[in-house]
């Protein structure tokens, strides 16, 4: 069975480049949970970042056993955010607002992610206390 590695076969939006370039973005699918802190010391970042790979890891078996596609579990990606742009100049990262994602298969469905998340949910990974089906949600 043959490994699917989308930062081989989509190496312009995974590698960096030499000089500045527009690059278009595809629709892409990902797993994603928002929270506030400082990623650094923050409970709910660590605990999000465990969440998502564990729903990652358990989707890439799930395709593999139910579809047969195998795929590498692509990066942890972020977004960072906060109400004043000033959280930013004085590092304030107890007031970082941020969405931490990893990005999943097009040809997963959401009830092969949902069932992903509960079988990593078996495992008793909560997030804020609920199970991982009520806590990640995916966007095209």
């Amino acid at each position: 069975m043959q490994k699917i590695d989308f930062k081989k076969q989509e190496s312009s939006l995974y590698a960096p480049s030499q000089s500045w370039q527009l690059v278009e973005v595809p629709p892409m699918k990902f797993a994603t949970i928002s929270g506030v802190g400082n990623p650094n010391l923050s409970e709910d970042y660590a605990a999000a970042v465990s969440t998502l790979y564990a729903l990652s890891y358990a989707a890439k078996f799930a395709s593999k056993k139910q579809l047969g596609l195998d795929d590498v579990v692509l990066p942890l990606e972020g977004l960072w955010s906060a109400d004043d742009a000033q959280v930013f100049k004085v590092s304030d990262k107890d007031n970082y607002q941020w969405t931490m994602m990893i990005r999943q298969p097009n040809w997963l469905d959401l009830n092969t992610l949902e069932e992903a998340s509960l079988t990593a949910a078996r495992k008793n990974l909560t997030y804020h206390g609920k199970s991982l089906a009520s806590s990640i949600f995916t966007r095209d």
